[in-house]
């Protein structure tokens, strides 16, 4: 029987194949041409991206509402429906494996790479923030930043299994996932603005979970659980539609 790790270091090497993974790393590239453009509008006599902390805070919202979460959700349901687009089913079938284990090496090999697109972002803004504009980080500030992004990736891998879950029943729909993930990450906007309900909806939330949103020790704890309920809604799914049917 394959091992976790083997299961992990395939998933590895069918990525770095793949035309998905520069695809996402293409719209890592348009969040942060988008955010130096809007950096240029002057406000009373200052650019926004003048301002310490700017680009770096206007690319995590941005990329949390709008473009994030659709390659999350690309990410996730095109390495669990690959092997039906790319016909090894049958393969799979005579291999010594688990399904189980196999959605699971999928999950874990997309989660790592929607962090590297989420740190990839963090890396470009510091670069703008601090090479192109000299605006003045300390240390301090660059760590915090750092662990915002860090937080803020979980927090939206967390928020899009669902939509993964569901996408991935259609097994070669994978590309509807970006359209819902649109549509699921939009609303966030909206619900970022209320106080009851920007803790509970998995978008919303994910702000409060990693610092970028103030919020109370009670929102915090809520925005956790909403979080955790995603993850729990998503196992639920896959395991109840057993996607690969080798157990």
């Amino acid at each position: 029987r394959l091992t976790m790790k083997s299961l992990i270091q395939t998933e590895f090497l069918k990525f770095k194949r793949s035309r998905i993974l520069y695809i996402s790393i293409f719209g890592v590239l348009i969040i942060s041409a988008t955010v130096l453009l809007q950096g240029q509008h002057i406000f009373y006599g200052e650019k926004y991206a003048d301002k310490s902390g700017w680009l770096i805070t206007a690319a995590l919202s941005l990329g949390s509402f709008y473009i994030l979460p659709p390659l999350f959700a690309l990410i996730g349901s095109y390495s669990i429906s690959r092997e039906y687009q790319d016909g090894t089913m049958k393969e799979l079938a005579i291999i010594p494996v688990r399904g189980k284990e196999l959605i699971v090496s999928k999950l874990i090999v997309s989660f790592t790479f929607c962090i590297f697109l989420t740190l990839l972002l963090f890396v470009l803004e510091l670069f703008m923030e601090v090479v192109l504009y000299t605006n003045k980080l300390t240390i301090l500030e660059m760590i915090g930043y750092l662990k915002q992004y860090f937080l803020q990736g979980i927090a939206l891998f967390f928020a899009i299994t669902p939509l993964i879950a569901i996408v991935t029943i259609f097994r070669k729909g994978y590309w509807l996932s970006v359209i819902f993930a649109m549509i699921y990450s939009f609303a966030g906007v909206f619900t970022s603005q209320s106080q009851m309900f920007k803790s509970i909806y998995p978008i919303s939330a994910s702000f409060c979970f990693s610092g970028f949103y103030d919020v109370s020790g009670m929102q915090f704890m809520i925005a956790c659980i909403s979080l955790i309920i995603s993850l729990l809604i998503a196992g639920i799914i896959l395991r109840s539609a057993r996607v690969y049917r080798m157990e």
